[in-house]
Parts: C-alpha cells; structure tokens; sequence
C-alpha cells in the first residue's frame, strides 16, 4: 500500500523534508561544524522511482486534449458566427426590400404630384394643339409612363397593406350557394351557373401560426416588453384563441380606465372594443407546470419513486394527468406506468385500462344512452373522486357481429368427443332423406324449411330480449371489475333501445323451433361450402368420425391426457436442442380433430386436424418450407412436383416427350391421389426414409444447409457451414422431429 507522505527534499516518499537523511549535518566533518552539507547520501527510506517516460507521455496526452479542445472551441465560433452572418444576411434583405418599396412609393408619389402640375402648365401655356407626329410620340411616352405609374400604385398598396395588417370582418358575408336548374327557375344564366364556382370567394382566411392576441402576448414576452396596448374592435363574441390566452396569461393586469383588473375577467370588455393597456406581462403558473418539475425528478432520480406510496391517489392522479405535458412518446409511457403502477397498489385498478363495453349490433340501439349507463356505473364505484373523473375519458363501445345461420345451427364440436350424450332422434323426422336408419340429407332437401336457413351466411335480425340480456351482462361486467353498487334496472335496458320494432316480428318466433329442432342432429358444412349445410344424425356423423380417425392406421390411440402429451413434448423438443427451429408456445393445445363430407360424395368424409394452436407451430412452419425448397430443387426429370397447377399441361407433355424416347418400355403406370386423403393414408414409415433419402441426396452434392428468410417465404439451400442452419437440424435430428410430429 503506497504511503501518504512526501519529501519535498529529495522528492521520495515515506517521510518528511525534516527526517530526510540527505539533509542531516556529518558530526565528524569539523568545517561544516553541524550545518548540513549539499553531498546527497543514501537514505535509510525507500524511495521509488519515478518513471520519466510516463510523465512525458501524460503531457502529451494532456497537450493533444488541449489542442482538440481548442480546435473544437474555434470550431463552434466559426459556426456561431457564420449563422450570424447568415441571419443578418436574410434580415438584411428583408430590410432592403422594405426599402425599396418605400423609396419607391416615395418616389411615385412625388413623380405623380409634379407630373400633374406640369401638364396643368403645359396646358395652360399651350394654345394651339400640337401636330400629329408629335403626338403619337408623345402617347408612346405616356404610355410607358403609365406602365411605371401602375407599378408605383401596386407598391404602393402592397406597403400600405403590409402597414395596416389585418382588419377584422364588421358584417357577417353571405356565401354564394349553388343554384339547381329546377322548373321555373333562371339557372340557365352564365352569371347564375358562374356561382357555384365561387362559394369561397368572400370566405375569410384563418389566422396563421403565431398571428392573433395569443401571438402577440408570447413574443411581446420573448422579447421582454413589460406592457402591450391593443386595440380591439367591437364584436359580439371573443375568436382568437381564449381559452390559451386565459391560461397562460390570465394574471396580467389590464387597465380598464381608473382600475386594473386580470385578463382572465376581462372579456366581455374586450369584446366591447377600445384601447387597452396590458402589463406588466407575466405568465400564470399552472398545476401541470408544477407536476411537470415532479415528474422529471422521478426521470433522473429512481429513488423517489418509492416515495410515490406515501401520496394519496388525488396527487398521483395530478401527476398521471401531467405526464401529457411532455414531448416525448417513450417518456410518457414511462412516467405514466411508473404512476400507474403506485395507483393500482393503492386502489387495486389500472387506471390506464379502457372501460369497453361490447354489444352485438342492432339498429335499433342507441349509443348514447349505453355511455349515459356506464358513466353512472363509473360515478357510483368505490374509487376517490379523482379516478372515476380520469376513467371516465377511456370508455369505448364496440359493435360485435351478429351470428349467422351456420354459427347458429353448426353443432359438431359437440359431438366430437367421446363423453358427449349420442341420442338419435330421426324417427320424429318423416320425410327426411336417409342412409340407412338414420337421417343424411341437405338442407336444401327439407321441405317447408324457411329460406333464411338455405345459406349459412345469411344473418338474421336480432333479437330484442337476446340483446338486452347480452347488454346486462357486458354492464355487470364492469360493474364488477369498477367495484361500482349500480343496480342494473331491466327498465334501464329497454330504454336504451328505440320505440322501433322489427320489420318482421314473426321471423324470430318462427326460427327458434327450427333451430331447437336441428340441434338433436348435426350441421356441418359440406367440403368447406359454407352457403350448403349437412343435416346428418348423430350415431352416423360418430361412425364416420370413427373411420376417419379411430380406424385409420396412420393415428395411434391413446389414454394419456392432452397435458401429459404436451409435457413429454416439451421435453423431447428442448432436450434435443430444437429451439433454434423455433421457439415453444406455451400456451399452444392441441385442435379438436372434425371430419367434413365431400360434396361429390356424401359417403365420403375427409379427416380435418386443425395445427394453428400447437406450441411447435413455428418450427413445424419452417421445417415445412425447408423440405418444400428441397423437394423444388430435385432435378426435373426425377419427380412431377408443381408449384401450381397450370403447369400440369407443360409437364404432362414434357414427359410424353422422353417416354417416346425409350421405345423398349412397353407398361407404364399411372396413379392419381387425393391430395386430402394422401395426408392421412399415406403410411409414417415410408415418409421418413423418402426424407432420409431427400437430405442423403443433397449432403451428396455438397450442400451444407437451407436458408429460411425470418420475413415472408423465401428459401434456398446453401454450401456454407458457417452458422447452424435448418438443413443441419433436419440431418441430425429429424427422426426424433418426426416422432414428435
């Protein structure tokens, strides 16, 4: 540990000047007789010692830094003064052009008044006319002297103008309104027609940024003059700007004849007109000015945000309102999430949440007294005063669709699963087409069945009492999550809808047995045909459920539950280091598998397994484009896959073309597939080695991976090794990716 102490002697450390052994007197040398002597000796301290080379590279270091500083110092002095320069150079030409038009209206002016006294000269002396030479010279001269006498006028207006400004609009202007041509009428008139052309002819202009009062206090302010006198024109009612001029300067003091009163109470005088003397100015400091200094501090000192506790809500309310005095987006957020954060520990309510209230559309519903309800719901909660007011700002009312015919009679995720009652009710349905016992007919087929039922699509009229029972839940809802004691009157929901009635009012009374009926069958939609509808009883739609799934070797029936399974497949997809395909979703679940008929054939059902919710979504994407990019760069003679089918017909003729080039093949086979039904016939086993054999077949040729696009679908394969890649994953670890798909 390096000691404090310093000689100044012979500059060591570890002791002082007085101690230092170079400065002792020598006893036995009599001629020094005890003084000490200059000789240096060795001292009984350690010294260390100093390093030269470092000291000189410090005042190097030290001398650049100042070098630099100075540069940067001129630097910003020459960009200081070139910006000045600049500014003089624009108000120096503004000027100039002021100038210029007062000389030259000085000028015209003079030229006109001794212009007029000496033609009144000329013709006073002048008797006899002069020739006609001499005039048409002389008429060419005033001619131009005409063209310089416009000029002057037009400078001159345009000055006096500029000194005037604007003046204000005493009478009200009458806008030019379209003229129709009508029966009787005189629109046939090119001055009528002309009319309609110029509506705003005569509109007045608005005022611009930084114009008007308001402007006129805030540079008066910037440019320190203490006291401003306007002059205000008589009118009926203060435009300019108010409410701004009462914030920001209702304090300053204006001379009303032998008082002084603020600005802010002095606008019926105002608006009688006069002259008016206002100061001294001073700006009004308001609430949000101060709460705005707080909630910097809580920018740059973390600390006092725990502090934020210790107020009451009425407080950080203020500061939450305050936050919107700020600029910056990011630094809204952030304060008022702070604040928002030491509300909700205080009240348990996130003050930043919107109060919306969502009701199925109708027509007849008025919007209005739905907000009237809900702002009472709001007052009678049990939050301060101050929330209520600020939750009040973010209520939202969203229109939900009405349900169609086939959301309302499509009932096969009922009957999905095996637990679900299976009663066949076809022996009280005569006349209905049948498959053996039981009922299979389309809708269509159903004789005295109303025509709204025909098309899935078709939305009915809702329901009066279905949308006030929808209403006075979506009102409970935020009464519960308001803690507000609002009663919800039935009364109070019926007046929110209209005195109107359907058009129809038998259709509903109509639909509700029908729709009681078809829901002891089930309704599916044929082959994805939303318009049609199947009506298929229950014990047949479970035995082609059974068929498509049970009986069908390519899936594995099992006891386990759907938590379990998903649990051993997070396990297998993160111990095999997966991830990197993609991420796990842990709120995936596995699709409730359907089955839909052929519209062709009725007997014929293809098996649906919805993969949206899977938590392997996204690596299961991937991999699928990773396989496609292969498959696609196979050589063309080797397979027929199309990217889509109008290239049947070039590939179908390619083929013929080489077949006919090898006249010994004396059989050729040809199978056709549906493609709906090859994703589940198709046997797991051959799947796999054709894949083994696709990623054998490139790492043959050299190509070391496939390159996803993380944005949109391109793909393609690639010879380096540099970074880990899809086509890696899939040669080492696709038989375990199988297993788990």
């Amino acid at each position: 540990m390096a000691s404090n102490l310093k000689c100044f002697s012979c500059e060591g450390d570890g002791h002082f000047a007085r101690e230092c052994p170079s400065s002792r007197a020598n006893p036995r040398d009599p001629v020094s007789n005890g003084a000490a002597t200059p000789t240096r000796t060795t001292p009984r301290f350690w010294t260390p010692r100093r390093n030269t080379e470092d000291l000189e590279e410090k005042e190097f270091i030290r001398t650049l830094l100042q070098e630099r500083k100075q540069q940067e110092a001129l630097k910003k002095e020459m960009e200081d003064r070139q910006h000045i320069q600049e500014r003089l150079k624009v108000e120096t030409a503004r000027h100039g052009e002021a100038t210029k038009a007062e000389l030259l209206a000085l000028l015209g002016r003079q030229f006109i008044v001794n212009r007029d006294e000496a033609r009144r000269e000329e013709i006073r002396l002048t008797r006899t006319p002069p020739s006609s030479r001499r005039r048409e010279v002389r008429d060419d001269d005033v001619g131009e002297v005409d063209d310089i006498d416009d000029e002057i006028r037009r400078l001159y207006t345009l000055r006096e103008k500029w000194r005037r400004g604007k003046t204000p609009l005493l009478g009200g202007v009458a806008f030019r309104q379209p003229t129709f041509n009508m029966d009787g009428s005189v629109a046939d008139d090119a001055r009528t027609r002309a009319e309609c052309s110029r509506q705003a002819e005569d509109r007045r202009r608005k005022v611009p940024a930084g114009g008007g009062p308001d402007g006129l206090l805030r540079q008066a302010h910037v440019v320190a003059e203490r006291y401003v006198r306007i002059i205000v024109s008589p009118g009926d009612c203060w435009a300019d700007k108010w409410s701004t001029i009462r914030r920001v300067f209702g304090t300053s003091p204006v001379s009303l004849g032998n008082r002084y009163s603020c600005l802010c109470d002095v606008r019926r005088p105002l608006e009688a007109g006069g002259d008016f003397l206002i100061g001294p100015l001073m700006i009004t400091p308001n609430g949000r000015t101060i709460q705005k200094g707080e909630l910097r501090l809580l920018l740059q000192q973390l600390w006092r945000r725990r502090g934020l506790g210790k107020r009451s809500v009425d407080s950080l309310v203020r500061l939450f309102k305050a936050a919107r005095a700020f600029s910056g987006k990011d630094t809204r957020a952030t304060l008022k999430a702070v604040v928002d954060l030491a509300i909700k520990r205080k009240i348990g309510f996130d003050v930043r949440r919107k109060i919306v209230v969502r009701v199925v559309f109708d027509h007849r519903l008025q919007s209005r007294f739905i907000l009237d309800l809900v702002v009472r719901i709001i007052d009678d909660s049990a939050f301060p005063f101050s929330v209520p007011e600020l939750v009040k700002r973010c209520i939202r009312l969203v229109w939900k669709k009405n349900k169609k015919i086939g959301e309302l009679i499509w009932t096969q995720n009922r009957f999905v699963h095996g637990d679900a009652p299976v009663e066949c009710a076809c022996e009280d349905e005569i006349g209905w087409r049948r498959h053996g016992l039981h009922v299979m007919t389309r809708i269509d087929d159903i004789l005295s069945l109303l025509e709204l039922f025909r098309k899935s699509r078709n939305i009915p009229l809702s329901d009066h009492y279905m949308g006030i029972t929808g209403l006075g839940k979506e009102l409970v809802a935020v009464c519960r999550i308001l803690r507000s004691s609002f009663v919800i009157d039935p009364i109070l929901l019926r007046g929110c809808w209209s005195d109107e009635r359907p058009k129809d009012p038998w259709l509903n009374s109509y639909m509700r047995p029908w729709i009681v009926r078809l829901r002891w069958f089930v309704c599916v939609s044929i082959d994805r045909n939303f318009a049609d509808t199947l009506v298929i009883c229950v014990v047949l739609y479970r035995h082609f459920l059974r068929i498509a799934f049970d009986f069908n070797p390519s899936f594995q029936p099992t006891e386990e539950s759907e938590d379990e399974i998903l649990k051993q497949m997070k396990e297998l997809f993160c111990g095999h280091g997966l991830k990197r395909l993609g991420k796990w979703d842990p709120k995936g679940c596995f699709g409730k598998a359907y089955v839909l008929p052929k519209h062709k054939d009725l007997l014929r059902w293809c098996p649906i397994s919805p993969t949206f919710t899977e938590p392997t979504r996204l690596a299961s994407s991937r991999v699928a484009r990773a396989l496609n990019c292969l498959l696609f760069a196979l050589p063309r003679d080797s397979n027929f896959n199309l990217k889509s089918v109008d290239l049947v017909t070039f590939g179908l003729r390619k083929m013929n073309d080489k077949l006919r080039r090898y006249p010994d093949i004396l059989h050729v086979m040809s199978a056709s597939f549906d493609v709906k039904d090859m994703f589940v016939s198709l046997p797991q086993e051959e799947i796999r080695d054709a894949v083994a054999w696709l990623l054998l077949f490139f790492r043959k040729k050299g190509y070391m991976g496939v390159n996803l696009a993380r944005r949109g679908k391109a793909a393609y394969s690639s010879f380096g090794s540099h970074r880990p890649t899809v086509f890696e994953s899939l040669c080492e670890k696709f038989m375990t990716w199988l297993v788990l798909i």
